[in-house]
Order: structure tokens, then C-alpha cells, then sequence
């Protein structure tokens, strides 16, 4: 979802899956995305207003997105799932 907010490699295809349904995400993200973009400005890639506009932005789009609440079984899985994936987290 940052790819939403922050221009990057492959915002590009992320406004486009955005366009061709409804999108969803978990309560989770929002924590995420708001982390990443208080990085971002430590490291002084986005400004302090540009990561005003994209927690504007986010709250302006929470009423048209799918939340996904985080239950205990559905952490339980996501970890599962990402522990047999190899998944982790990238900077």
C-alpha cells in the first residue's frame, strides 16, 4: 500500500490494481505505511508536508477500502505463511 502514497518502483502497477478492484487491507498496514513514511523523512527522501499529504491522503481513502480486521488466527497464519516463504521485512 505505500506504493499507493509514495512514489516508487512499481507504483505504477499498484495504481493500476487499485483502478480494477476494490482494494482491501488490514488496520495493520495503516501502522505500516505511516512507519514508512516517518522513515522516509528521517532519511530525508520525502519531505515533512509530502508525508502530511500521504496520511491525508490515507484517511481520505479509508472509507473506500476493505478492512480486513487482524484476528488472532489470522496473525497466526500470516506468520505461518511468511515464515514457510521466506518472507521478510526489506528497506
Amino acid at each position: 500500500m505505500v506504493k499507493r502514497y509514495v512514489r516508487e518502483p512499481s507504483s505504477g502497477d499498484v495504481a493500476r490494481w487499485l483502478r480494477e478492484a476494490r482494494p482491501a487491507t488490514s488496520r495493520l498496514a495503516w501502522v505500516e505505511i505511516a512507519s514508512s513514511v516517518a522513515r522516509r523523512v528521517r532519511e530525508g527522501t520525502v519531505t515533512p508536508s509530502q508525508a502530511a499529504r500521504v496520511v491525508r491522503a490515507l484517511e481520505r481513502d479509508a472509507s473506500s477500502l476493505l478492512v480486513l480486521e487482524l484476528t488472532p488466527a489470522c496473525g497466526r497464519l500470516a506468520r505461518s505463511l511468511c515464515a514457510r516463504r521466506g518472507v521478510t521485512h526489506s528497506r
